[in-house]
């Protein structure tokens, strides 16, 4: 009996393969299989080189920005080789962005994690992904274990926290970050002028993608950014010094204002506060809210965090906010936190005219003020971490009370933070971290960019030499290689309309079931299902309507949109009452739109308002129809 070498041959690229996507999918994922060692960057801003060498190029994002790696980032050691100084050098594979990326490190900068078992096993019995552990073992190591990671179960979908978060005008992003970041929905851009809308001076809405990429707590965990976590609560320890190297380069940071950083953020100043506010609520016969205030456990608020808060609001340069700003009534008011400082021409004078409400005629009554601000409405409800303050998935007024509209705000507040850290030897104290986990996160989230990124994707086993004496008559390969799946456009084909992953311009009235036929016409090996706002399959008679699901799977993926039917408010499929009486509760401020819904009474612009009411009555009324856009 002769032997055929094609099975043989045949099963090594299969193992070749399997090991190549092994590789990538643990990047990807992040979860990492068993290919190359665990280990962290153990300082901050390190070159990563294209080669084992200081002489070679840096390795780029977005094919201008050099890449640094800072401590505690996470990265998989696959090679080691000499450079022309005899050092030696790591070829590491890591994300970037989301993206995943391979370059060189010097090897001194690299640490391996070693054996952490006892940690992996803490990880998992707080129910940390698996997606998560590898950046909270590198965060944990570089620590020296002086940092605490604790999950933080949130209970909430990760399609319906983005779905909140994606509304417009609910995350911004500033013009210096490029239009690359910006939606280009309706209401944010007009197509036709190639203009995006400015909600604030400078302003933009954010695209959805931004907004997954900066909800998704994961993006934190790559280096000290993961400070956007720490609890916020507490900080009694700090001293003058301290603080003073946290504003060293802040104009109008005197001596005395720095101490009364500190003092402002004591308990026992906050206890006053509480005191003040509870003599008011009293005299003003608010005894409920009184009593529900006298219940309040106080506590105090970092300085250091308040320190920083300020940074980032005001700036470093002399300021009117924190000199003091004549208005007309002869005073000067104070605000370090930009507290109501939003809408309008000018959002700063906004907040100054909100510190004149309060009284804040004095740097620390500002500073006092705004610290119990933030312990009332952030620390107080749970939102104890620069996260939770910027995106609020806690049970307590859920996506509402958030302090910024600029989506970059806890990911900078996190940053910023940590660099005073590093200033002030903090880095390497005792530091706990409440992580968010969200229910059926996607696998990866990325940055968007302007041009395709390139990423690491590794190659595989080369092809084995030829069989020296091959079979004479060598047995046919049973599983030939599959072609690529075919891939269908579905939104073109239905010709449809795709807007930051909600789908429009269905026929009013057409029912579910119609909508999977017109889908399987296109490609009738698809699976096709459609889900209502909480996750339940819709019946095939039901109409489709704003805030269902659909979610297509074929070959070669799944393709997921939110349905929008324009002037259907309320996700019943029809333009009726109902929705007049939707709008109308929304401008009212008795019930808020969100979402698709939102998106679905915007029928004069970006905004919900009287002509939303009208161009329904119209449509109800049979005389002017409201387009499927």
């Amino acid at each position: 009996m002769t032997h055929s070498s094609a099975k043989p041959n045949r099963i090594k690229r299969i193992l070749s393969a399997f090991l190549a996507v092994l590789l990538l999918a643990s990047l990807v994922l992040p979860v990492l299989g068993s290919v190359g060692e665990d280990a962290y960057v153990n300082d901050d801003a390190i070159n990563v080189r294209s080669g084992p060498g200081a002489s070679y190029s840096s390795v780029q994002f977005g094919k201008s920005k050099a890449i640094r790696l800072y401590r505690g980032q996470y990265v998989k050691i696959i090679a080691t080789e000499k450079g022309p100084d005899g050092a030696s050098w790591y070829q590491i594979v890591f994300t970037y962005n989301g993206y995943t990326k391979m370059g060189y490190m010097r090897s001194d900068f690299v640490t391996r994690i070693g054996d952490d078992s006892a940690y992996q096993a803490y990880l998992t019995e707080q129910g940390f992904p698996k997606t998560y552990q590898p950046y909270l073992r590198a965060l944990h190591a570089a620590s020296g274990g002086q940092w605490t990671f604790v999950a933080y179960h949130t209970g909430l979908k990760w399609s319906d926290a983005l779905e909140n978060e994606s509304t417009l005008g609910r995350a911004l992003i500033h013009g210096n970050y490029g239009t690359a970041l910006r939606s280009t929905a309706p209401g944010a851009y007009d197509s036709k002028t190639g203009q995006w809308k400015e909600y604030e001076p400078d302003w933009y809405a954010a695209s959805r993608q931004t907004v997954a990429y900066y909800l998704d707590p994961r993006s934190y965990l790559t280096d000290g950014t993961c400070i956007a976590f720490e609890q916020l609560s507490g900080g009694e320890d700090v001293t003058h010094a301290q603080l003073k190297k946290v504003l060293a380069d802040c104009a109008w940071a005197t001596d005395a204002i720095i101490d009364e950083f500190i003092k402002a953020g004591s308990q026992e100043e906050l206890e006053k506060a509480k005191q003040t506010e509870l003599k008011r609520l009293r005299s003003e016969g608010k005894t409920e809210a009184a009593d529900r205030l006298e219940a309040v456990t106080v506590s105090g608020v970092s300085p250091i965090f308040l320190a920083v808060k300020a940074r980032s609001e005001i700036g470093t340069s002399s300021t009117k906010n924190a000199t003091g700003y004549l208005l007309s009534d002869g005073k000067k008011y104070y605000n370090f936190f930009n507290i109501g400082a939003y809408g309008g021409s000018d959002p700063n004078y906004n907040g100054i005219l909100y510190a004149q409400s309060k009284g804040w005629d004095t740097s620390y009554k500002a500073l006092l003020g705004g610290a119990w601000f933030i312990f009332r409405n952030y620390i107080e409800a749970g939102q104890d971490t620069q996260y939770l303050q910027r995106f609020n998935l806690t049970p307590q007024y859920t996506y509402a009370y958030q302090y910024a509209t600029d989506i970059t705000y806890a990911y900078q507040g996190g940053w910023s933070t940590y660099e005073s850290y590093v200033k002030n030897g903090l880095a390497d104290t005792a530091l706990t971290f409440s992580v968010p986990i969200l229910e059926n996160m996607p696998a990866v989230t990325k940055l968007p960019t302007s041009a395709q990124e390139d990423e690491y994707t590794p190659d595989p086993d080369p092809e084995p030499d030829p069989d020296p004496k091959p079979d004479p008559d060598p047995k046919p390969d049973p599983d030939p290689d599959p072609e690529p799946p075919t891939t269908y456009d579905y939104v073109s084909g239905l010709k449809l309309r795709l807007s930051d992953s909600y789908l429009s311009g269905f026929t009013l009235g057409t029912p579910v079931k119609t909508l999977i036929a017109q889908i399987k016409a296109v490609n009738p090996d698809a699976a096709v299902t459609v889900t209502d706002g909480s996750g339940k399959a819709v019946s095939d008679s039901a109409l489709v309507s704003t805030g269902q699901v659909l979610t297509i799977r074929d070959a070669a993926g799944t393709y997921t949109y939110t349905c929008v039917v324009y002037g259907d408010a309320n996700g019943d499929g029809r333009i009726a009452a109902t929705d007049l009486l939707a709008v109308k509760k929304h401008i009212l401020g008795v019930r808020t739109l969100t979402g698709a819904y939102a998106r679905a009474a915007q029928l004069s612009g970006s905004k919900i308002a009287a002509t939303s009411l009208l161009a329904i009555k119209k449509h109800i009324l049979g005389t002017t129809p409201i387009v499927q856009k």
